[in-house]
């Protein structure tokens, strides 16, 4: 049985592509509304809240726990080796295809304010050739646009130019590639991807999933919203 947890829409992006990936699985989904956003949480209060998350997950029959939250990624190497040892961060494989994707060696990233501050994604991206240029780009903004297309609304003119606005500024430097490095990003993908043609876009949420799932067994298929 896999747990699944993030703040909110993002772990359910990573749950629609973990239940396709994985149909027969049994899985755990934590959604911390109570303490999102998670983004602009200092690095102490973040590491608190994925220790605690993953605790009750595996408590709970988890036998791995995927971290469906970039900003909770960002702390991964920091958790006790008990919990360390049966979680899986997303940040790392998400930044090994965008390294693998890129033609020019320049990529861009847009994430929460915390994640950004981390500068996690170019030491990852940066681990694969240290000469790849990454601009990490603070996208707090688009946190709540997110959330609310993810409960069915539409996207109003206001978050279509804030999320042109970022686009612009992200990739000002000509990068050819753009991770969403929040998972909550996933729900305003197609937006994305029409207002930044010719740009290899890497999903964390679906990356993320694809990851945990190439480990995961066969349980009943039930999932269970905690």
């Amino acid at each position: 049985m896999i747990g699944i947890f993030d703040s909110g829409a993002g772990g359910l992006a990573a749950l629609s592509e973990l239940r396709k990936l994985s149909p027969n699985e049994d899985i755990l989904f934590l959604a911390d509304r109570k303490n999102a956003p998670y983004g602009t949480k200092s690095e102490k209060e973040v590491l608190r809240l994925a220790e605690n998350n993953i605790s009750r997950l595996l408590f709970s029959g988890a036998s791995s726990v995927l971290i469906a939250c970039c900003t909770a990624s960002t702390v991964h190497e920091k958790l006790p080796p008990p919990l360390k040892e049966r979680s899986v961060p997303i940040i790392e494989p998400a930044a090994k295809l965008a390294a693998a994707s890129t033609k020019n060696g320049n990529i861009a990233v847009i994430a929460t304010e915390r994640t950004v501050k981390s500068g996690a994604f170019g030491r990852a991206i940066r681990r694969v050739d240290p000469t790849f240029r990454v601009k990490e780009y603070p996208a707090q903004e688009l946190v709540e646009i997110a959330e609310r297309v993810a409960a069915g609304e539409s996207a109003d003119r206001f978050a279509r130019e804030k999320i042109k606005e970022i686009l612009d500024a992200s990739l000002s430097d000509g990068a050819d590639t753009l991770v969403l490095g929040c998972t909550h990003f996933s729900h305003l993908k197609e937006i994305i991807k029409s207002q930044a043609k010719g740009i290899k876009i890497i999903d964390s949420a679906k990356i993320g999933a694809e990851h945990i799932a190439n480990g995961a067994g066969c349980g009943f298929g039930a999932t269970v919203f905690l």
